[in-house]
Parts: structure tokens; C-alpha cells; sequence
């Protein structure tokens, strides 16, 4: 089966302004990512019943990718055309 996760966290950046703030965040993603414990991550986890939520829910993935934890053997067009 497939799911779609979204995961949150907080974290605290310096920045000029607003605008600044968001750049300076997305540079700072993967490192807040390394700091950030498993644990103090929220989940919205929705399943993907058919290829229709797939596309609802999986932004910027397309059929050809395979999905995380996988055995990498399936993409994800395959699991719908099982």
C-alpha cells in the first residue's frame, strides 16, 4: 500500500524580513532537518487508494518514482497497475 506523509517542525531563523525569512529557511532546511529528532516531528499520513489520491496528494512525484521504503523494485505506476 502507498501513503502520502506530510511531515512538520519548527524551527527558529535570523532574517532580515519576511521575505528574507523564507529564503533563508529553505537554505537552512536540510541542516534543521539533521537537528531535528524524529520524535518532535508531526505526521498527516494519508493512503493512496487509487492513482486519482496520488495525484491529489503526491506534489511534484510522478509515476516513474519510487516510493521511500521500498524494496525498489515497484514504481509508483506499477503498484497502481497491480
Amino acid at each position: 500500500m502507498l501513503y502520502n506523509v506530510e511531515f512538520y517542525s519548527n524551527i527558529v531563523i535570523e532574517a532580515n524580513s519576511l521575505e528574507d525569512a523564507e529564503v533563508v529557511a529553505r537554505e537552512q532546511f536540510h541542516t534543521a532537518q539533521d537537528d531535528i529528532d524524529k520524535d518532535d516531528v508531526s505526521l498527516t499520513i494519508k493512503e493512496l487508494k487509487t492513482i486519482e489520491d496520488f495525484y491529489k496528494y503526491a506534489y511534484d512525484w510522478d509515476t516513474e518514482c519510487l516510493p521511500y521504503g521500498s524494496d525498489g523494485n515497484k514504481n509508483i505506476g506499477e503498484y497502481f497497475n497491480a
